[in-house]
């Protein structure tokens, strides 16, 4: 798959996986992403590095949002040949969007940012919160 480009696919048979193939020529930030139209199916997301000498996947990231229409996945990465897998876990399935993008030139500071959301911590209006950016 090339990257920055959406692809739209279709998966309907749950168990089904379809994969991409992303190689990379430099150390980047990968974001693989998928959007399903049906909200009532359930998609899963993963990202493995391919070792091409030895023929290994080594399990990277994944995302496995319960009712998840909306998967994404994060991680920094080497040089290599990464996959994408997109699997339909419950429900019709049907449409999705997909895309795999790259960052060579990204936060040091800030390399991996798939459990941002946990980190928040909850805030009302009008609330003060004291703390460190970094």
């Amino acid at each position: 798959m090339n990257e920055n480009n959406v692809y739209s696919d279709s998966i309907t048979t749950v168990g089904e996986q379809h994969c991409y193939i992303m190689p990379l020529a430099q150390q980047s930030k990968v974001v693989g992403q998928l959007l399903a139209a049906d909200a009532a199916s359930n998609f899963n997301l993963y990202l493995y590095q391919y070792d091409e000498a030895q023929g290994v996947l080594t399990h990277v990231d994944s995302s496995e949002q319960a009712a998840g229409i909306v998967e994404k996945t994060y991680a920094v990465l080497p040089a290599a040949s990464y996959i994408l897998v997109a699997e339909l876990i419950s429900g019709a399935g049907g449409d999705i969007n997909f895309i795999g993008n790259s960052y060579s030139n990204y936060d040091s500071f800030e390399p991996n940012d798939s459990d941002i959301i946990s980190k928040i911590p909850a805030a009302s209006v009008g609330q003060t919160i004291t703390g460190n950016l970094g």
